[in-house]
């Protein structure tokens, strides 16, 4: 009961956020057995203080807070993440295409990938996702994706690459490689676009150093 008391509350306090099974329980209950632990999870869905969205994670509901919020919320925030993918392409409006699919890169997850509902999350471990961890990122992610975008606006696609380089570092660049990959070609077109705007660079070396290939 001490248990189901702790947890219950925990839920109460923490609400609309996602209940990620395993690393609440690495992080907060590992005090407990594991299966008392699920045990309790199950009777708490059954209260309705948690809802069921995926078969590693749970929603703790909040009146006005949509699922699709709570997912996005709980992965990206306080710097532990940022959003990829058709999701991010309406926001920037390159596109008017709509994909249920959404994907996130997050360090907060233990697994090189989860499955959360329709949105995959993508492990990706850099200290915090800032503005300029970010900006790189962005600029990757079109640069690689520039042609398989459907109905994209390439003009436009351009413009943001280019806004989004205005913060470009070389020890950003290296950390973000780290653990992500991106092809040897969208390499060389960053190489060549920050040429154009006169930005000191180093990432073909850096590329190339590190066997990223």
């Amino acid at each position: 009961m001490v248990y189901t008391k702790a947890i219950r509350e925990y839920c109460l306090q923490n609400e609309g956020i996602v209940f990620d099974i395993s690393k609440e329980y690495k992080d907060h209950f590992s005090m407990m057995p594991y299966k008392t632990f699920c045990k309790i999870l199950g009777r708490l869905e059954e209260e309705g203080v948690l809802v069921r969205e995926s078969h590693g994670a749970y929603l703790t509901a909040k009146r006005g807070h949509t699922k699709k919020n709570q997912v996005v919320d709980y992965y990206t925030h306080e710097g532990h993440g940022l959003v990829i993918g058709y999701q991010f392409y309406n926001e920037i409006g390159i596109t008017d295409y709509k994909d249920n699919k959404k994907e996130i890169l997050t360090s907060l997850i233990d697994s090189k990938t989860k499955k959360v509902g329709r949105t995959t999350l993508v492990k990706m471990n850099l200290l915090s996702f800032d503005r300029q961890y970010k900006s790189i990122i962005y600029a990757l992610e079109l640069i690689e994706k520039k042609y398989k975008i459907i109905d994209c606006d390439i003009e436009k696609l351009n413009r943001f690459v280019q806004i989004s380089l205005q913060d470009y570092n070389d020890l950003f660049f290296e950390d973000i490689i780290k653990e992500r990959k991106y092809q040897y070609s969208t390499i060389c077109t960053l190489d060549r676009l920050l040429t154009d705007i006169n930005r000191q660079h180093n990432c073909i070396n850096i590329y190339y150093g590190g066997n990223y290939l």
